[in-house]
């Protein structure tokens, strides 16, 4: 059982890190206009304080850093993490550790779309098995729904989404139960008991709808970048600010404590939210002296986290791993599906692209590398 002590401290210690001066400058540096850093600090804060998991996420340096890109991340494209434009979602990574992750909502995506001149309305809903639902393609196509009003709606049947686009009219998204079912098949966590596929089905069924209107409707830069989030964490199982840690967590008291014990305060300069110095406030909130307590074993102290491949090297992996083709081979079919982004390719290997022909090709995993993938794979 957790102790609640040691709950309540790293509460604190959140709240620290949340309110420091370096968070609230770096988060006004990059935020859209119309937010301020306190309400966003104070919205995760609010967030960390319902959430145990989200509360461990301040135990480990890289779990805080996580938390601190989602917040920037979600500053960035314009969306505030309330749990109703946008959640910030706690998980496990493969050391053990617990990182955030930012996921946008479908009325964050709504929002989004919005910011582009043309999209001048949208609309979700779900059909029910006794709603009255018409739904015809072809040169008029057609939906026309009837909710039902008395009596019980049934098991969710469809869900639409429609879009009026100022110049062209109205274009609409319908998804079947099937449809949605094999996303929801293909979605990170869709299985377990706090997964929102099972705590808000309706909504996750109008999120699938939407995403799928927005890949077709005019997008803001906001929504693109909203979009190349999460369809990165879906495809990989990680986004720009989640960081893979390959060590074993350590306990949260035990970890504070180690690094309250590092060096005496006065030998040491600590930075304003910095781990050493939230630990020593909880330390003393639980009545201990960080200053006097035990020294920590080196062995137990955790590990500083792999340095990131260069991209180069992770583009040449995931090609070798995902088509089994070498630089020639995805030159090729590069300059076959998107001439446009690399014509000037007559370098050898991965290695000597530029920064520029990198980061085309990359695109945070998706875009051109999914069509060169899927090229390759087909042949």
């Amino acid at each position: 059982m957790t102790n609640p002590t040691n709950a309540v401290a790293t509460i604190d210690h959140a709240r620290s890190f949340l309110l420091s001066p370096d968070v609230q400058k770096t988060l006004k540096d990059g935020m859209q206009k119309h937010m301020t850093p306190d309400r966003m600090c104070r919205l995760v804060l609010t967030a960390v304080q319902k959430s145990p998991k989200l509360v461990e996420c301040f135990a480990t340096p890289q779990g805080k850093r996580s938390v601190g890109l989602c917040m920037l991340t979600a500053a960035q494209i314009g969306l505030e993490l309330d749990g109703r434009n946008a959640h910030l979602v706690p998980f496990k990574n493969k050391g053990g550790y617990m990182e955030a992750v930012f996921i946008p909502d479908f009325k964050g995506l709504i929002n989004l779309a919005y910011n582009h001149p043309r999209v001048k309305d949208i609309n979700v809903e779900v059909v029910y098995t006794n709603d009255v639902f018409v739904y015809r393609k072809g040169l008029n196509p057609v939906i026309e729904h009837t909710p039902t009003i008395d009596g019980e709606p049934g098991e969710l049947r469809a869900v639409y989404a429609i879009a009026t686009i100022d110049g062209t009219g109205k274009t609409f998204v319908v998804m079947s139960a099937r449809e949605v079912d094999a996303v929801r098949r293909s979605s990170r966590g869709a299985d377990q008991p706090d997964s929102p596929w099972n705590k808000w089905e309706a909504s996750m069924w109008r999120k699938t709808a939407c995403k799928q209107l927005c890949k077709i409707i005019p997008q803001s830069p906001e929504l693109q970048r909203a979009l190349a989030v999460e369809d990165e964490f879906e495809e990989t199982g990680r986004t720009a600010s989640s960081v893979t840690i390959d060590v074993k967590a350590e306990p949260e008291m035990k970890f504070s404590k180690q690094i309250a014990t590092q060096a005496p305060p006065e030998q040491k300069v600590e930075e304003p939210g910095s781990a050493s110095q939230s630990a020593t406030d909880v330390d003393a909130s639980t009545g201990n002296d960080a200053t006097t307590a035990e020294k920590p074993n080196p062995k137990d102290s955790p590990q500083p986290a792999p340095a990131e491949p260069a991209l180069a090297t992770q583009l040449e992996n995931f090609f070798r791993s995902e088509a089994n083709a070498g630089f020639e081979d995805v030159k090729k079919t590069v300059l076959r599906l998107q001439p446009q982004l690399s014509p000037e390719w007559n370098v050898k290997s991965f290695a000597e692209l530029t920064d520029q022909q990198l980061k085309n090709l990359w695109g945070g995993r998706r875009g051109t590398v999914r069509e060169v993938r899927n090229d390759l794979k087909a042949k």
